[in-house]
């Protein structure tokens, strides 16, 4: 590698930029929000607990800066923006999911902004092109969970820490502390990004010298009093702090930890996150079976038997499919050892990316499920930014054309969107263990009984079912009228669900009892009917 690998002083604007990020955007934002509606299917249970802390804004008094649903400590700034959605679309996973993607959406600009800021205009697209059709952001932007708001607030904090270190500017400095603790009330794994960005800006004040060192306290200042309420919560609440903490670190023995680093590390190229909700899961035999017409093997015992446990046990973690192709995780390896290179040649983009993956990856290595795709989302834009970094620098050595390099950026954009499309719209769907991984039949038991025009006043539904978060939230339109079948004995015309096996067994519903509706698993067997009984006896 011959001269440096970024630059701290960015060339202006060209005038082709910002309608070419616009398109990027375009195209992300179709990606994130094509058919939501029926993919991913069903709402996750924690999906559902966040519309149920929604309403919970929405209908008791108080503003609550941290929420303990169902036994999860959750932070709340996802809560908070997912009330116009719910308010303009009501109670239902659509609503939450597409307020999801929109946060996703916008995240494209964030990454080329930031970008921007050490990288030349062309490798500053692509980077925003390659994090635009990134399946592993895709997939979580059309879900609604809070780790989506993690990329935007990191590549925001990396921009400006970027543009503090060059100019030594006050605002500059002040908002990326002030992101910084706005993280906070995001998701658990910002807290090691604080560490990493005021690591980052210390590294960079050390190199660059732009600023006396008094200025940076206006980087400490800006981020506690944006955390201070936060803060304030967590003493008076101590396990809203450490809670959370405390269940994705239980029973870590060093073994089982050196075992996760080894998953971590091999998740761009090898294999990734096995849990469907995350991933496709599988080896990649999975999505060699639909390019090359060979039979989808059923037994998830056979996907996972690649992963083997520390002690020899079949181990599911870490038997997905890896994050990237292998031409583009190849790059991403190629680009991976270029930062590393780079940041003992003091370049600080290079360290700042570093300590980005290498001390980010700790939020899956420490906790258990490694690979886990959903804690890492936040180093999503560092692994798109390391990608166009390695294809800049392969593109430099096969040519001096900018014409040249131009297409060959183009092509492999083009080239890697589409594949990421494919697998995500054509490959992930049909898995047989997607549908019962996002609560499927409570999700759709919930919406027929909600949009059907002729249901009675009173629905009588298992106490399993009814205290689901998934029914609960799916069916809040009709929540007064739904009773648990262990205390309601209604007379007259009533609705009552049950699944099947018959629960209760159909000869104990009030006669006569007829079916209404019939609820299929995706092979198209049944897996609960809608009785409707008249206790008086038929009219």
């Amino acid at each position: 590698m011959s001269g440096p690998l970024f630059r701290l002083d960015p060339q202006p604007l060209e005038r082709w930029e910002i309608p070419a990020v616009l398109l990027a955007t375009l195209l992300g934002g179709f990606l994130r929000l094509w058919d939501i509606s029926s993919v991913p299917p069903g709402l996750w249970y924690d999906e559902a607990i966040i519309g149920l802390g929604v309403l919970k804004i929405l209908r008791e008094p108080g503003l609550p800066i941290f929420f303990m649903l169902h036994g999860h400590a959750e932070e709340p700034l996802f809560y908070y923006l997912n009330v116009p959605g719910v308010l303009a679309g009501g109670a239902n996973g659509l609503s939450l999911r597409v307020t999801s993607a929109i946060a996703g959406t916008l995240t494209i600009p964030a990454v080329w902004w930031c970008a921007r800021q050490f990288l030349d205009p062309k490798r500053a697209l692509l980077a925003a092109i390659v994090f635009a059709g990134m399946r592993w952001h895709i997939h979580i932007s059309r879900l609604s969970f809070r780790t989506i708001l993690t990329p935007p607030i990191c590549a925001l904090i990396s921009g400006f820490g970027s543009r503090a270190i060059r100019s030594g500017r006050r605002s500059d400095i002040a908002a990326a502390g002030a992101l910084a603790g706005l993280g906070l009330y995001s998701y658990l794994s910002m807290r090691l990004y604080v560490v990493i960005a005021a690591a980052s800006l210390l590294a960079g004040w050390w190199i660059v010298r732009s600023c006396p060192l008094r200025r940076l306290a206006l980087w400490p200042v800006a981020f506690l009093i944006v955390f201070l309420p936060l803060g304030i919560d967590y003493v008076a609440h101590p396990e809203h702090f450490s809670a959370r903490q405390g269940e994705v670190t239980e029973n870590m023995s060093a073994a089982r930890l050196l075992a996760q680093a080894r998953d971590v590390a091999l998740m761009p190229v090898v294999r990734g996150d096995h849990v469907a909700k995350h991933n496709i899961p599988g080896p990649p035999r999975f999505v060699q079976s639909h390019l090359f017409g060979s039979a989808v093997e059923d037994s998830h015992a056979q996907w996972i038997d690649a992963g083997r446990s520390p002690t020899g046990s079949p181990d599911p973690h870490g038997t997905g499919l890896p994050v990237f192709d292998l031409a583009t995780g190849t790059l991403f390896c190629a680009g991976f050892l270029l930062v590393v290179v780079a940041s003992f040649r003091r370049e600080w983009p290079a360290i700042h990316l570093m300590l980005w993956i290498v001390v980010g990856s700790l939020a899956s290595v420490l906790s258990f499920g490694a690979p886990n795709m959903l804690r890492l989302l936040f180093l999503t834009p560092a692994a798109a930014i390391v990608v166009a970094l390695a294809l800049g620098a392969a593109a430099d050595r096969i040519t001096r054309s900018t014409t040249v390099r131009t297409l060959i950026f183009a092509g492999f954009a083009l080239w890697f969107v589409a594949g990421e499309a494919y697998r995500y719209f054509a490959v992930w769907p049909k898995h047989p263990a997607v549908w019962g991984e996002f609560n499927s039949a409570f999700a759709e038991a919930a919406r027929s009984l909600r949009d059907a025009e002729d249901a009675p006043e009173t629905i009588i539904v298992p106490e399993y079912i009814l205290n689901a978060p998934t029914f609960a939230f799916e069916a809040d339109a009709i929540r007064e009228r739904l009773a648990g079948d262990s205390t309601a004995e209604p007379q007259g015309r009533a609705w009552w669900l049950a699944p099947l096996p018959p629960y209760p067994p159909v000869a104990n519903l009030p006669q006569p009892a007829r079916p209404v509706i019939e609820l299929p698993t995706p092979d198209g067997s049944p897996w609960a009917i809608v009785f409707e009984t008249n206790a008086n006896g038929p009219e």
